[in-house]
C-alpha cells in the first residue's frame, strides 16, 4: 500500500528500498526499470519535471502496482500538476505521527542524523555522515530531505540547522513505520552482539513472572526509565557517539 504523499516521494522511496537491498544499485538502473531516461528520472526526483499520466502507467506496470495503487499514483499526479496544495500541519515542538512522518519513523538513520548532529566535531557532509552511520550517501541525502520537509531541520541555502529533534508517536499505535523502526534496531542489536566489543555495549536480560494486571504499570515504568536516562545523558557537550536503547519486554509463556 502506498504511504507517500507525492509521486516524487514515492519514487525516491522505491529507489531507496532497492539501494538498501543492494548498495551498488544505481539511479540509472532504476530509470531503465521504469522505462525512463536517467535525465528524466533525475528531473522528476528533483521536482524539475512533472510526471505525466502516460508515464505513470508505464511506471505502475514496472513496479507491479495494484489497481488501487495505480489510482493513488494518478491522484498524486493530478494534485501536483493542477497545483493543488496538500494541507501541511503547523510545526509544533512535539509532533504527532502521521503519514508525513512515516518515512522518518521507519528509517532509523533519520534519528541517527538528528542525534549525530549533537556530537562534537560533527560535519554537515554527506560522506562523513554516511561513514559514521554506516549507510549510503543516497540514504543520507534522502533522510536530510525528509527532515527538512518535516520541519525538523532548516536549510537556509547556506547551512543546515536542527529545529526540533523530537517526534512523539501515539503509545501502542500499530503502525508499519513504527514496527519497521524497531525491527531495524533489533536487527542492529543482533549484529552488535557479534560485532561490537563487550565494553562498547550492554546486552542483558532477566526473566520473571508477573501478575498480568501489573503490565500497564510495568510498561509505564520502563518508559519513565528511558526518559530518565536520555534526560540525564543526552546533549552532553562532550558527546562523541550515538547510542540507542531498545527495551524489549515480551511474554514468553503461551
Amino acid at each position: 500500500m502506498i504511504e507517500a504523499n507525492t509521486y516524487k516521494d514515492l519514487l525516491n522511496e522505491e529507489l531507496l528500498e532497492r539501494v538498501q537491498k543492494n548498495p551498488s544499485y544505481s539511479k540509472r538502473a532504476f530509470a531503465k526499470l521504469l522505462g525512463l531516461s536517467p535525465g528524466a528520472l533525475s528531473e522528476i526526483l528533483n521536482g524539475k519535471r512533472k510526471l505525466t499520466q502516460k508515464a505513470a502507467l508505464k511506471i505502475s506496470k514496472a513496479l507491479g502496482y495494484t489497481h488501487a495503487e495505480i489510482e493513488k499514483l494518478k491522484e498524486m499526479i493530478f494534485q501536483e500538476n493542477e497545483g493543488i496544495e496538500v494541507e501541511k500541519q503547523e510545526a509544533k515542538k512535539v509532533k504527532t505521527l502521521n503519514s508525513d512522518y512515516s518515512f522518518i519513523i521507519s528509517q532509523w538513520y533519520c534519528f541517527g542524523i538528528l542525534n549525530l548532529v549533537q556530537t562534537k566535531n560533527f560535519r554537515w557532509d554527506n560522506s562523513w555522515i554516511a561513514k559514521r552511520l554506516g549507510i549510503s550517501i543516497f540514504e543520507v541525502k534522502m533522510a536530510i530531505e525528509k527532515l527538512v520537509k518535516a520541519g525538523l531541520v532548516n536549510f537556509s541555502g547556506k547551512k543546515y540547522e536542527i529545529i526540533n529533534d523530537v517526534i512523539e508517536t501515539t503509545q501502542d499505535l500499530p503502525s508499519k513505520a513504527i514496527k519497521s523502526f524497531h525491527q531495524s534496531m533489533l536487527e542492529k542489536g543482533i549484529s552488535a552482539l557479534h560485532e561490537q566489543k563487550v565494553e562498547e555495549r550492554e546486552i542483558s536480560g532477566v526473566s520473571f513472572c508477573i501478575d498480568s494486571q501489573d503490565l500497564k504499570k510495568i510498561k509505564n515504568e520502563i518508559r519513565d526509565f528511558q526518559d530518565y536516562l536520555s534526560g540525564k545523558y543526552n546533549k552532553n557537550k562532550n558527546a562523541d557517539d550515538v547510542y540507542h536503547l531498545e527495551s524489549v519486554f515480551i511474554k514468553v509463556s503461551q
